[in-house]
């Protein structure tokens, strides 16, 4: 009996730990984290609350340097408005480098790389 009743308590406190360890991430980052890849975002949009700042991530094997701004497909909104860093000519990310951006204005933006125009992403700001 006594062997029983351990093992029930450490169950309840793993499955303790396990829920614990699950609440607001997605795609193994937090919920306002933007990964940049190579060529790439690993999320083609993200949901802020406004006032919330977007956690900007550039991997280490990203291999690259990366020229964030407001616009799309590689080209810079100059009539844009949104966080004064990323107007035009935007922000500079090399491999390894975290940056942090304040919406603090509901909307829809939409963030791009001038060195790849694919990398597009749209940032909701609720």
């Amino acid at each position: 009996m006594r062997i029983r009743l351990s093992a029930i308590i450490v169950s309840f406190f793993l499955l303790a730990l396990t829920v614990a360890g699950c609440g607001g991430s997605s795609g193994g980052g937090s919920s306002n984290e933007l990964d940049m890849g190579a060529a790439s975002f690993s999320q083609s949009s993200i949901t802020l609350s406004t006032g919330q700042a977007l956690h900007m991530v550039d991997s280490q094997d990203s291999g690259g340097t990366h020229m964030i701004c407001i616009g799309q497909n590689g080209k810079c909104d100059t009539n844009a408005s949104g966080p004064s860093e990323l107007a035009d000519p935007g922000m500079a990310f090399s491999p390894g480098t975290t940056k942090d951006v304040t919406f603090s204005t509901a909307g829809t933006y939409h963030l791009t790389c001038t060195i790849h125009p694919s990398m597009n992403v749209t940032i909701t700001v609720q």
